[in-house]
This record gives structure tokens, sequence and C-alpha cells, in this order.
């Protein structure tokens, strides 16, 4: 049986959509890709692994 989950992952990108400002953050100096944010806004990736 094959399911599909557009459904779904449509409510998921809806429910999400307001908050995408905030999670995704464009690609600036040193870094060459954009990336995520796992917790509120953050604007430096690199010194993340000071939490570790």
């Amino acid at each position: 049986m094959y399911f599909t989950y557009r459904g779904e992952i449509q409510q998921i990108k809806t429910t999400l959509a307001p908050f995408k400002a905030f999670i995704k953050r464009r690609a600036q100096g040193h870094l060459p890709y954009d990336y995520l944010v796992p917790a509120g806004p953050y604007q430096e990736q690199w010194d993340w692994d000071v939490y570790q």
C-alpha cells in the first residue's frame, strides 16, 4: 500500500510559514550556504560548538 503525505506536509508548511523568517537565515560573510536557526534569532552559526 502506498501513502502520500501531501496534506500533512501542506499543513506543516502552513503552520510554520509565519516563523520562516526567524528559522532560515541567508548566507552572509564566510558562510557559503543558507542555514537554519534551531531556536530563536541567532546571527552567527560557527560558534554554536561552544554549547556542546
